[in-house]
């Protein structure tokens, strides 16, 4: 049995989209659990698009991707796991809203390190 950590919500000009991350997709991910997957760039570029289906695919592989390893970067800065969870939430909430998609490139580093800056803000 699978236990759903969170799901991520978002609009995407069509009505509201959302992912349910559990916590055995994360667990089998390359890596180990809570690694960062090696960025597809193709997916995170196509994310920061105007909404289409392809955008709603990019989006939910980015948040199944990244919820539980920044979920567990949120618990290692001393959260609770509820708290954690709801940080995270909150995160990617700003996340879509915003659409940092739009502003993260190749040539500017690792993704990974784009969404921890983020995420300590």
């Amino acid at each position: 049995m699978s236990l759903a950590l969170g799901a991520v919500h978002w609009f995407n000009g069509d009505g509201f989209q959302s992912a349910m991350i559990r916590d055995d997709e994360q667990r089998m991910a390359p890596g180990g659990a809570g690694a960062f997957a090696t960025t597809d760039w193709s997916a995170v570029l196509q994310a920061g698009q105007s909404p289409s289906p392809q955008v709603a695919v990019a989006l939910e592989k980015l948040c199944r991707s990244y919820w539980y390893p920044l979920y567990l970067y949120a618990r290692r800065r001393g959260y609770a796991p509820h708290d954690a969870e709801d940080q995270t939430q909150e995160f990617f909430a700003l996340l879509l809203e915003r659409n940092w998609f739009a502003q993260a490139r190749p040539e500017k580093g690792r993704f990974r390190s784009y969404l921890l800056a983020a995420c300590r803000t």
